[in-house]
């Protein structure tokens, strides 16, 4: 049932997407697709990525991660794997920054930075607690997924990035699901 809930919350809001640039932008011509994988199904885990596609003209991808703990049967929210009242959002997102930077400098990609040549609002400087994607990979290893637009230009996709479990020591919930 929360699987299914969560479901239904990502197709209302990619509904919401595609009403506002079909009214607006493109005068009717646009289109959708929207999908699913299971991504990962073991002993602890369930996690599905629902997708969706807009195209207008060019094509954004969005997505979403639903992890349910086969243990609790809890749909997890990225602050179920943390301790209470610890910020866990400064220590990732400094990761993601830093990854993102070691990319820039090797020439392996770009992101929205600040002081780069992307205006400043467009600029990545946290994850939100509230929204961020999430997911836990086949290593046991926290990924923080964005979708197409949102941290960097069309031309990296939809980036992802591991965070290393030893960087959360100390503030993850115990057990905890992480490796």
């Amino acid at each position: 049932e929360a699987v299914e809930a969560k479901k239904e919350e990502f197709i209302a809001r990619m509904r919401e997407v595609f009403t506002a640039q079909a009214a607006r932008r493109y005068q009717g011509y646009v289109s959708q697709d929207i999908g699913y994988e299971a991504v990962r199904d073991d002993d602890a885990l369930f996690i599905l990525r629902f997708d969706a596609v807009l195209y207008a003209g060019n094509s954004v991808e969005y997505r979403r991660h639903v992890v349910l703990d086969k243990g609790t049967g809890q749909v997890l929210e990225l602050s179920d794997l943390f301790l209470e009242d610890v910020n866990y959002v400064f220590p990732i997102s400094r990761e993601i920054r830093a990854q993102m930077e070691e990319q820039m400098n090797a020439d392996e990609g770009d992101y929205f930075l600040p002081g780069g040549t992307w205006p400043e609002e467009d600029c990545f400087r946290s994850i939100d607690p509230e929204t961020q994607d999430f997911y836990i990979n086949e290593d046991g290893r926290l990924v923080i997924a964005f979708a197409e637009y949102e941290v960097a230009p069309g031309s990296m996709g939809a980036p992802e990035f591991v965070i290393p479990t030893e960087l959360l020591a100390g503030i993850l919930a115990q057990p905890s699901i992480l490796e």
